[in-house]
């Protein structure tokens, strides 16, 4: 065996040889590793980039614009031959058949992408004497928008691909055809795009599933944002890793706090846990319902998004929290379910314009102007907050006179509803 690592392999050509196979590479019976290698516009008679007859192992690897007269454009795999292929992309690929792949032998894909392939009968992967494993792979636009052309043959195991015009008649579980919104595969940018459908629709469960993509990203992420981290279809992870947020110098100084969570804790919400210091018997939240203190941990056992809490820090206590969160799905709604006093939080990690704020109730909504300067308003726009430097208390609102006309993350404000079942929506 041997490791063959981030070259590009270039205009090879093997119509000359006896057995016209593998343009760029071709493995007669090793175990070869192959990763990061960019394989360019070879061409054979069968495996214009890569014949493997041993038992081939590749990661990151990249097939493009290679072109075989008969099978396996990109990759063919011969007869008791194999090959295991991770966070591998095949762009422009070209055959007779199987513009992509063609398998005599056994192949597995887990995290690859297979697109603008061509072939005079299947552009995509075609499994003919062998048999195939795929795991949350992309076939997609390789010939035209028939299932028959991403993917054919009689011996398949197949979770979670999205394969245009899927069917179903292949069977397996879990796979999809859902447009995947590759941001431009004609140029190699093989990234998903908001709305793909293979955003955290794969399965962690898979064989060799990677713990980074093709493009170094971590996997696996949260891509939709939903809580729960699921693999993407496909050579690229979707999203960023969660944002870390860390609190305001300063206002966790000793004394009394009023502060907020701007993220929902991408690990345990323990107050404890998300604060870095013990907060038991005094940290205080509120019952929007009852109108009532609430004490940590008697009453209550994690922190929200939404809400504000209080928290007495004693002399010589100071601590500046930084924790890692979900991403924010904006806008952010918040509802005050009583009359009367609530404490309020601010979600995300931006500062927003009190003027951006807006209300609704019973289906109408109002900006912060036209509640302020409505008949009934449903909010008193002075909202309190907690000046902690100076231990007072100070007034916030979008309109002249306050001390403050912005909400800042991790702040925590005291607002008064003048009726129930009032929405307080962030942008």
């Amino acid at each position: 065996s041997c490791t063959l690592d981030g070259v590009t392999i270039t205009a090879g050509n093997s119509s000359g040889s006896s057995v016209n196979v593998g343009g760029g590479l071709y493995d007669p019976h090793g175990a070869p590793t192959f990763r990061s290698l960019k394989i360019v516009a070879n061409s054979a008679g069968n495996g214009g980039g890569l014949a493997a007859a041993g038992h081939d192992q590749l990661r990151d690897c990249l097939f493009q614009g290679n072109s075989a007269t008969s099978s396996g454009g990109g990759i063919f795999v011969v007869e008791l031959g194999s090959a295991s292929l991770v966070n591998c992309g095949f762009v422009g690929n070209g055959a007779y058949d199987g513009g992509a792949a063609y398998a005599d032998g056994s192949l597995t894909m887990t995290n690859c992408t297979l697109t603008l392939n061509g072939g005079y009968l299947r552009g995509g992967l075609v499994v003919n004497l062998g048999t195939a494993v795929l795991y949350n792979n992309i076939l997609w636009n390789n010939g035209d928008t028939t299932q028959g052309k991403q993917i054919a043959g009689v011996s398949f195991s197949l979770s979670h691909n999205c394969i245009q015009g899927w069917d179903g008649t292949l069977g397996g579980i879990g796979n999809i055809g859902g447009a995947p919104l590759l941001v431009d595969p004609a140029n190699l940018d093989l990234h998903l795009s908001a709305g793909s459908s293979c955003i955290d629709t794969g399965v962690n469960s898979a064989l060799n599933l990677p713990d980074k993509d093709y493009y170094g990203n971590n996997r696996v992420i949260d891509g939709n944002g939903d809580g729960t981290a699921v693999v993407d279809i496909g050579l690229h992870e979707y999203g960023v890793s969660n944002p870390t947020t860390t609190a305001p110098a300063g206002l966790f100084a000793p004394g009394w706090v009023w502060f907020s969570i701007p993220l929902t804790p991408a690990g345990s919400a323990n107050p404890n846990t998300v604060l870095g210091f013990s907060c038991t018997n005094r940290l205080f939240g509120w019952d929007d319902a009852g109108k009532t203190v609430l004490l940590f941990p008697d009453d209550f056992a994690t922190l929200a998004v939404g809400p504000s809490y209080l928290l007495k820090l004693n002399i010589g206590e100071s601590y500046t929290p930084s924790y890692t969160g979900l991403p924010m799905v904006k806008p952010f709604e918040h509802t005050l379910p009583a009359a009367g006093f609530s404490w309020v939080g601010v979600p995300g990690t931006t500062n927003i314009a009190g003027t951006a704020l807006s209300v609704r109730k019973g289906g109408v909504t109002r900006t912060a102007t036209e509640d302020q300067n409505a008949t009934s308003p449903w909010l008193n726009w002075n909202w309190i907050y907690w000046d902690t430097a100076n231990q007072t208390a100070r007034i916030m609102s979008p309109f002249p006179g306050a001390d403050d006309n912005t909400v800042h993350p991790w702040s925590g404000y005291r607002v008064w509803a003048t009726t129930e079942n009032v929405t307080i929506i962030f942008p």
